[in-house]
């Protein structure tokens, strides 16, 4: 089995994910990833820097960067990035299987680390994201 690339926030954003985004190919590609993330053995690596899902993603610029950078609290989806791995302990470059790395995730997160991180995104400002929705999914996500 290959090993996903997963930006470390996009822990977050995979777990409120609802089947719509950007494009047609944005849709199918998310649509994977998250398939394979619902398999607890998936091998996950880290980063902080484009991903899997940075793929068909048409915000993801030719050097690896994203158009939103100046969209986010941190100006920086890196930051964000790192900011989300200082915070759960977790560590870029590692590999894990993907129901810890989730779960490890998720028990560092509370509602005020979740509002500091998500609050200037657009899914979150259009109604699609919530620490209530998040604690839910994340409960649910390997059942």
């Amino acid at each position: 089995m290959d090993v996903l690339r997963l930006r470390v926030h996009h822990l977050l954003c995979s777990i409120l994910y609802e089947g719509a985004g950007y494009s047609e190919a944005f849709v199918k590609n998310m649509n994977g990833v998250v398939a394979a993330l619902k398999n607890p053995e998936t091998r996950i690596c880290l980063v902080t820097g484009a991903d899997s899902i940075c793929a068909e993603c048409p915000n993801a610029l030719d050097d690896g960067g994203c158009a939103l950078d100046d969209a986010i609290k941190e100006k920086c989806v890196d930051c964000l990035d790192i900011r989300i791995l200082n915070h759960t302990k977790l560590t870029a470059g590692k590999i894990y299987p993907a129901k810890e790395v989730i779960m490890q995730a998720a028990s560092c997160m509370d509602a005020a680390f979740f509002e500091q991180c998500c609050s200037g995104c657009r899914w979150y400002l259009a109604g699609f994201c919530s620490y209530p929705k998040y604690e839910q999914n994340v409960n649910n996500y390997f059942l």
